[in-house]
């Protein structure tokens, strides 16, 4: 037997009798665990016996008629994280884990992704059908798994963690479409995910909002195919009174594009840049399409504006097409307006007035040859022979063909008969 040593403290001091009684139940104890037939054998008598204290402890819990798991739980193995992301133990029973769920979305909404996402993790890894069944409801109602909204983000190279505006995302999504027309579908299941994930009404309405058609349109319009193209424009005009141009201008372009009607895509345009003065100013307009020159032409301005937009990043397209049409609102250009409309519509610029330089514009790398051009066509004789070139054309006998020299070098009837078709014209 054990030497008894002094309790110190406060501690009550135990006596012979308690400890012989904590010998025989823990004897006790060890004996209730033996194999019932080798108790019966040996004919033994167990004198403690103590009740399991768990249905009390269920009772003080207030859990006694909570469900029971019936699985197998390895209690050794480690524990998945969705549990403790979901405040559970995989030792609950599948009712248990989806009110936990329940209760964590409730209170943490922000999170709802993640959340989702541990419960199909969960559903999965017990293939439990009730799991998965409300993880199909779940999912048909909205919502999406945070895996699902970050690949929505990265869809259009946008970082998850970043708080973007819905302006901006949306921007974004019409350049994505604008560059990939065939990815329109899979760019607008990706925006209406991170619509749903950001609660957001804008960008829902944009994501699920399909494109009209010319029937719907003339609808709208409350006019007719056989209506006349003025008419169509003045109705939207007094229909963009009571309603936002942004909304009128896009609808009349569908119109305007259907017909190839330049005069209604231009009003489409001007009616989408719409009347509020934007933050950008004309000068810092210019800057921004890195052009320097204010008076350079129509063309080269959209020209800038195409080098810029085609090199960008998805985002600053927006920022871009802003500048050209504070220009172009500048500038009264029905051209701009036009290009903004369609890119590819066949619209010639306006001529150059009194008042507004004229010349060759510079398309990059070729100041040197314009001055030089230029500048001989400050010269009198050379000016004479390119605006009266028919009086100087020199003619193609065979005389002249042979002595026919540049730079020493010989050339032939085709290659002088090409040369001559090219002519200066004023602009």
């Amino acid at each position: 037997m054990a030497e008894q040593t002094e309790p110190t403290g406060n501690i009550a001091a135990k006596t012979n009798r308690h400890f012989v009684e904590d010998v025989l139940c823990e004897v006790s104890r060890r004996l209730a665990d033996r194999p019932s037939e080798e108790l019966k054998q040996g004919n033994t008598q167990i004198l403690y016996n103590p009740l399991p204290a768990l249905r009390d402890l269920r009772i003080a819990l207030g859990s006694l008629d909570y469900p029971t798991d019936t699985r197998i739980v390895n209690l050794d193995a480690p524990e998945h994280p969705h549990y403790p992301s979901l405040g559970a133990v995989s030792s609950l029973s599948d009712e248990l884990v989806f009110f936990a769920y329940q209760r964590q979305r409730d209170c943490d909404p922000k999170n709802k992704g993640y959340y989702l996402e541990c419960l199909k993790g969960i559903a999965e890894g017990r293939s439990s059908m009730f799991l998965q069944e409300e993880f199909v409801k779940i999912v048909s109602l909205g919502e999406n798994t945070l895996t699902e909204i970050e690949d929505s983000y990265k869809f259009f190279a946008l970082n998850p963690a970043v708080d973007h505006g819905d302006d901006h995302i949306i921007g974004v999504y019409k350049s994505r479409i604008e560059n990939a027309p065939l990815q329109k579908e899979q760019a607008k299941q990706a925006l209406l995910v991170i619509g749903n994930a950001r609660s957001s009404k804008k960008i829902q309405e944009v994501a699920t909002d399909r494109d009209m058609t010319y029937e719907e349109a003339l609808q709208y319009f409350g006019v007719t195919a056989d209506t006349p193209s003025d008419v169509i424009e003045a109705q939207a005009v007094a229909l963009a009174i009571d309603v936002d141009k942004s909304v009128v201008g896009p609808i009349l372009n569908i119109i305007g594009t259907t017909r190839k009607d330049l005069s209604l895509q231009i009003a489409a345009a001007s009616m989408e840049a719409g009347d509020a003065d934007s933050n950008l100013t004309v000068k810092e307009a210019y800057k921004r399409l890195q052009i320097h020159d204010e008076n350079t032409s129509e063309e080269s301005v959209f020209a800038y504006y195409q080098t810029l937009t085609d090199n960008a990043p998805l985002g600053s397209k927006e920022s871009y097409l802003e500048a050209l049409r504070v220009i172009a609102k500048s500038r009264n250009s029905n051209f701009l307006f036009a290009k903004i409309s369609d890119p590819n519509a066949l619209v010639t610029a306006q001529r150059s007035t009194a008042d507004q330089p004229v010349g060759l514009d510079n398309i990059g790398n070729t100041c040197y040859l314009n001055s030089l051009l230029q500048y001989y066509y400050t010269v009198r004789a050379v000016r004479d022979v390119v605006m009266n070139f028919e009086d100087y054309r020199m003619p193609l006998t065979e005389e002249n063909i042979t002595k026919k020299r540049v730079g020493g070098r010989a050339v032939g009837r085709a290659e002088i008969v090409k040369a001559q078709k090219c002519k200066f014209q004023d602009i």
